[in-house]
């Protein structure tokens, strides 16, 4: 099975009952760093005058970086390296990597109640 940068480091990012290791927002954009990691390991992203830009819109075959890569691509001027970070955060990732790895079986999703 192969995982996205992004998916290994969530499933580093958890303990085996579930609970979170790291506070959960900074999860959420160090794995927006990983897919961009991701990106430039594959050759689509270059850094040029300080700016991290997409070197194509054609599509790389996976549904995340797909839908980073059209972000980064459907903006007139790239961001400026450091603000990339905030262009591509999206709140809902942790889910959506959080439910491929569990389609592929790396995690199970189980859901408890807890009274308070």
């Amino acid at each position: 099975m192969d995982l996205l940068l992004a998916e290994e480091l969530l499933l580093l990012a958890y303990r085996s009952n579930g609970s979170p290791l790291v506070e959960l927002e900074s999860l959420d954009y160090l794995l927006s760093a990983a897919v961009l990691a991701e990106l430039a390991v594959r050759g689509r992203l270059a850094l040029r005058d300080g700016r991290l830009e997409a070197t194509g819109s054609e599509p790389v075959g996976d549904a995340e970086l797909d839908r980073t890569l059209g972000r980064l691509t459907a903006v007139e001027q790239a961001p400026e390296f450091g603000d990339y970070w905030t262009s591509i955060y999206t709140p809902d990732r942790r889910a959506r990597l959080l439910e491929r790895l569990a389609e592929r079986g790396a995690i199970t999703h189980e859901k408890r109640s807890v009274l308070s």
